[in-house]
């Protein structure tokens, strides 16, 4: 049995392993600079809420982008089944 992989495989693996290596190096390079990182002695002492506020909307934005994450992986399987399906029906491989 030959083992055929079309254009479009070979581009979306090498894709998915872009974005795993850029997910396992990359990402320490993207944080906030020390100024935004660490809140002021005098902010945390008088303004406990603001803090809080800062860290609730840091996990919302991070909730909002795995929701989304989910969304589009599951409309991909979603397509990549149908276009599988339709190809099995029309005879091609």
């Amino acid at each position: 049995m030959t083992s055929h992989f079309s254009p479009f495989r070979v581009w979306i693996s090498r894709a998915a392993v872009a974005v795993m290596v850029f997910a396992a190096f990359g990402v320490s390079s993207l944080q906030a600079c020390p100024g935004c990182r660490t809140v002021g002695e005098e902010v945390e002492r008088s303004e406990p809420q603001t803090v809080m506020a800062g860290f609730a909307f840091s996990w919302s934005v991070l909730f909002m982008l795995a929701v989304v994450f989910v969304v589009l992986s599951f409309l991909t399987l979603f397509i990549t089944k149908t276009v599988k399906s339709v190809d099995r029906h029309n005879g091609i491989q």
